[in-house]
C-alpha cells in the first residue's frame, strides 16, 4: 500500500528508481550502453504509457491504480527478471481496464511483450459464465506460459501484490482469491521449483483463511527470535573465534526465514527451521578445514 505520510508521486518515483537501479546492475555488465539505453528507454516509455492509462482509475482502498504495476514491475526486477518482463509487468492491465488494444502495445513494444501481457490478461466473453470465463483465463496463463514461463513468473508476482493489499476487498472476495491461490498458484509455483515464491503465496493466503493461527504462529515466532538472539550471539562469537585462531578469513551470517513464511509452513506442515547461520571462508580448502572444525565443536547428527 502506498504510505500516505509520503506525496504519491514521491513514492512512484522511489519504486520506478529502485526497479531500474535493480535492471542496470544485473544487465549493466552485459549489455552494451547502446542496448542498455534502448531498454532503459522501451521501459519508461512503457511506465509513461500505463500511468496516461490508468491515470483516474484507484483501487478499492482509494490507491492510485499505477501503484499496482510499479510494484509488480519492482518484484519482477527484484527477482532477476528481464526488460520484456518488467514492461509486460508495467503494462499488464492496461489492455483489460483501459482503451489500449493489444494490437496497439505489439506496434509500439513488440510480440514478445504483448504475447506475455496476452497471457496476463483475463478472458473476456458475455457468452460465458463466470465460472467458463475463470477456466477460460486459466487455460490462457498455461497455453502462454508452455511457450513462456516468464508470464507465469509475472502472475504470481501480480498475485503477490493483490494478496498484499487485499484488506479492501469484501471478506468473501478476499477468501476466494486466497482459495484459489492455494488451489491454482502455490503448486504451480512448487512445481517451477519456485519454493520461496510458493511459501510467500502460501503464506499471504493463510492470512486471509485461517488468520487466527496465522497471528498465534507471529507471536510466537517472534518471542522464540528474542529469545534465542543471546545463545546465537554465543555460538556465533565461539566459532569466529575458533576458525580465527586457525587463520582461516570468516564470516558469520545470519539467516532468519521470514515470519510469514514460518507460519504458512508450521500450519500446513509442522514446525519449520527456523534459522540458519552461514559460515564463508576464502578458499575452497579452507571450508574443509573449517567443516572440520566445526564437527569437532558441534557433532554431527546423523540423518
Amino acid at each position: 500500500m502506498a504510505d500516505p505520510n509520503v506525496s504519491e508521486s514521491v513514492q512512484q518515483q522511489h519504486l520506478i528508481d529502485e526497479t531500474l537501479e535493480l535492471l542496470v546492475t544485473y544487465y549493466g555488465g552485459v549489455l552494451s550502453e547502446e542496448e542498455l539505453d534502448q531498454k532503459m528507454n522501451l521501459l519508461l516509455h512503457a511506465i509513461d504509457i500505463a500511468r496516461r492509462s490508468h491515470d483516474g482509475q484507484f483501487r478499492r482502498s482509494g490507491e492510485p491504480y499505477i501503484f499496482h504495476p510499479l510494484r509488480v514491475a519492482h518484484l519482477a526486477a527484484r527477482n532477476w527478471m528481464d526488460f520484456d518482463s518488467i514492461c509486460a509487468a508495467m503494462l499488464h492491465d492496461v489492455v483489460e481496464d483501459t482503451p489500449v488494444t493489444l494490437a496497439e502495445i505489439e506496434k509500439d513494444f513488440g510480440y514478445k511483450i504483448a504475447f506475455l501481457i496476452n497471457g496476463l490478461t483475463k478472458a473476456d466473453d458475455e457468452h460465458l459464465s463466470r465460472d467458463a470465463l475463470r477456466n477460460q483465463t486459466y487455460r490462457r496463463q498455461l497455453l502462454t506460459a508452455i511457450e513462456d514461463v516468464r508470464a507465469l513468473c509475472l502472475k504470481f508476482w501480480d498475485r503477490i501484490d493483490n494478496l498484499q493489499t487485499i484488506k479492501a476487498l469484501a471478506p468473501e472476495k478476499q477468501r476466494l482469491i486466497a482459495e484459489e491461490t492455494e488451489r491454482i498458484y502455490v503448486p504451480l509455483a512448487l512445481r517451477l521449483g519456485m519454493g520461496y515464491v510458493a511459501s510467500e503465496l502460501d503464506a499471504l493466503s493463510l492470512a486471509v483463511l485461517e488468520p487466527d493461527s496465522y497471528e498465534e504462529y507471529q507471536k510466537t515466532l517472534s518471542s522464540l527470535r528474542v529469545t534465542m538472539q543471546p545463545w546465537l550471539r554465543q555460538i556465533r562469537r565461539r566459532i569466529i573465534n575458533t576458525l580465527e585462531s586457525c587463520k582461516l578469513s570468516v564470516h558469520v551470517n545470519d539467516r532468519w526465514r521470514s515470519f510469514s513464511q514460518l507460519a504458512a509452513r508450521a500450519v500446513h506442515r509442522g514446525f519449520p527451521k527456523l534459522y540458519t547461520m552461514e559460515i564463508d571462508v576464502g578458499r575452497t580448502m579452507d571450508a574443509y578445514v573449517a567443516l572440520g572444525l566445526l564437527h569437532g565443536m558441534f557433532p554431527p547428527i546423523p540423518g
